[in-house]
């Protein structure tokens, strides 16, 4: 990476590759262009082949861009004219900035991201439970009042699987008293028996 100081005369001479930046600014560029109205080399005339050239490019103000060494606790600045390269200002972050730093690396780490699959994984086992009673409403298996009645019941023990809390959910469903009806009790431990599996397998 190199830059240039924009000057007037730079401006004049190059400006499709100035037009945007304001004199006295700083252009970086990945590399030396490989055309170019020097101020300094046949004055006027494009010079094709310019990043060949050798002991031009500074003359006419290209410098090297040098990256400061940067603490954890700091951040990089603007960049500016160092003598003979270009660099940047090293600024301390402040006490906010660390301490939003640290809580997007907790955020992003792997007891975040299993309690996000843990949330994932409960809604949607927590719509297919409720699917599963409206299906057996569907296909005749409960009534209307039966269905009504286990959905209502079941909705407490559930909710919190939104929330990916799966094992509040088993000690909430562990508590309940099961339905006495025979095809109720079936519903009731088809989504039981999921919670109990994933809890053992997750937890």
């Amino acid at each position: 990476m190199i830059a240039i100081t924009i000057t007037q005369e730079i401006k004049d001479l190059n400006p499709d590759l100035f037009k945007n930046y304001e004199v006295g600014s700083i252009r970086q560029l990945s590399s030396i262009p490989k055309s170019f109205y020097s101020p300094t080399y046949f004055v006027g005339q494009r010079t094709d082949g310019y990043q060949t050239l050798i002991d031009i490019h500074e003359a006419d103000g290209f410098f090297d861009v040098i990256q400061p060494a940067i603490l954890d606790t700091q951040k990089r600045g603007v960049i500016f004219f160092d003598v003979d390269k270009f660099t940047y200002t090293v600024i301390d972050k402040t006490q906010q900035e660390l301490d939003d730093e640290a809580q997007q690396a907790e955020d992003s780490d792997t007891s975040s991201n299993k309690h996000q699959q843990y949330k994932s994984d409960g809604i949607r086992d927590f719509d297919r439970a409720f699917a599963l009673i409206h299906r057996r409403f569907d296909n005749g298996t409960i009534t209307g009042t039966q269905a009504k009645a286990l959905a209502e019941g079941l909705y407490p023990s559930l909710e919190p699987l939104y929330k990916g809390q799966w094992r509040l959910v088993k000690i909430y469903l562990d508590a309940e008293t099961p339905p006495s009806n025979t095809k109720l009790l079936a519903i009731f431990n088809l989504i039981k028996n999921k919670v109990d599996s994933y809890v053992l397998e997750n937890y």
